[in-house]
């Protein structure tokens, strides 16, 4: 389940970026598929955490008049604050950080910085891999500032 969510998020995302209008490509119809017989989402699909996130990152990028992206919106929102009491404090604090900070409403860089936290407390991460993020981070924040300190000059 949580592949399906991501890999939908991560397409609607993409799209977004290249300035297409998602809705055009992919149909929010798509999402009718997380809806028992009711017309109600499932409830199961709190059981995810990861994938909640991941739709509750998807319907920022929703448009007017994207109901079913709007109510889906709504309903991963109201899960994820429900579950969060119950979850273990590394994951609280990464689905408190998606809910008031949503990727597409966040500085990326800030965003990377905190991720690399995040892996990095993580039990199975890749050392060198992290280290070549924090490289990377590090080499273009350097860059930054001495752009800034040539404007400013």
């Amino acid at each position: 389940m949580y592949n399906v969510i991501y890999t939908l998020k991560l397409k609607i995302h993409y799209l977004a970026i290249i300035s297409y209008i998602y809705t055009s490509i992919i149909s929010a119809d798509i999402f009718k598929k997380f809806k028992n017989d009711q017309g109600n989402f499932n409830e199961t699909l709190g059981n995810d955490i990861q994938g909640m996130c991941s739709l509750y990152e998807a319907t920022q990028l929703r448009t007017h008049g994207d109901d079913i992206l709007e109510e889906l919106c709504e309903f991963s929102k109201a899960q994820l604050k429900s579950l969060v009491n119950q979850l273990k404090p590394s994951l609280a604090a990464q689905v408190n950080h998606c809910l008031s900070r949503p990727l597409t409403r966040s500085v990326r860089w800030f965003e990377a910085k905190y991720h690399m936290s995040v892996y990095e407390q993580h039990c199975s991460h890749d050392e060198t891999l992290l280290t070549f993020a924090k490289v990377e981070f590090n080499i273009l924040q350097s860059m930054h500032q001495k752009e800034i300190g040539t404007i400013t000059k």
